[in-house]
């Protein structure tokens, strides 16, 4: 089959990565790798890169047996992201690369990733759950580096450091300076938390502001 081979990693198990096959987009396999009804992650998967080529189950049978020794279970290795990154390498095929839209935030209120605990969608308007001048950072998830935003909400965009985005630009471009390594795909409202009386708190699920 024609297709990619991913490579994807999870904050809450550090140094395991799953590899695998797909004949879609891998953004879209991320996008139901983190649905809670599908694969039912402790915590938000990460595409740390991925490559098109052809007969991708076939390369993903060898990558699996080179690695076999590295196995935790099925598909997945607990191996060093670097000596992955380097089998995909030995591979024809150009790294794959989301279309421009791919990360942008769903603004309208749509949830793309399942339901809040009392069964609602949970908010994905950042103007309606973020106050102005509300600090909202990111970290990486292997160097542990933060980035520090606001919440601008006369432009009704992030600030960072004088330049304005969107909630996943910020976190898209925090990767692409960090870790160019990994990529730059990223789900903020599943990464990202935002500063509160209390302390940083994730925005996954944040209460829509009483207008």
């Amino acid at each position: 089959m024609e297709g990619f081979i991913y490579c994807f990693s999870n904050g809450s198990m550090p140094g395991l990565l799953k590899i695998g096959a797909t004949e879609r987009p891998p953004f879209e396999l991320l996008k139901e790798a983190n649905d809670a009804d599908a694969w039912r992650p402790p915590a938000p998967y990460n595409l740390e890169f991925a490559k098109a080529v052809r007969e991708a189950k076939a390369k993903e049978n060898s990558i699996h047996r080179l690695l076999a020794r590295f196995a935790e279970r099925r598909g997945f290795f607990r191996a060093e992201l670097e000596d992955v990154r380097a089998l995909f390498n030995l591979l024809d095929g150009p790294y794959w690369t989301p279309p421009p839209d791919a990360a942008e935030d769903n603004e309208d209120g749509k949830s793309e990733n399942g339901k809040s605990v009392d069964g609602k969608k949970p908010c994905r308007d950042p103007s309606k759950v973020f106050y102005h001048g509300q600090k909202i950072r990111h970290r990486t998830k292997v160097t542990n580096h933060t980035w520090v935003a606001t919440w601008d909400a006369t432009a009704k965009a992030v600030d960072h450091e004088g330049k304005k985005t969107t909630l996943n630009v910020f976190a898209s471009n925090h990767y692409r300076i960090e870790r160019p390594d990994r990529g730059s795909v990223v789900n903020a409202w599943n990464e990202c938390e935002c500063e509160t009386a209390s302390g940083w708190v994730s925005i996954k699920d944040l209460p829509v502001i009483a207008e």
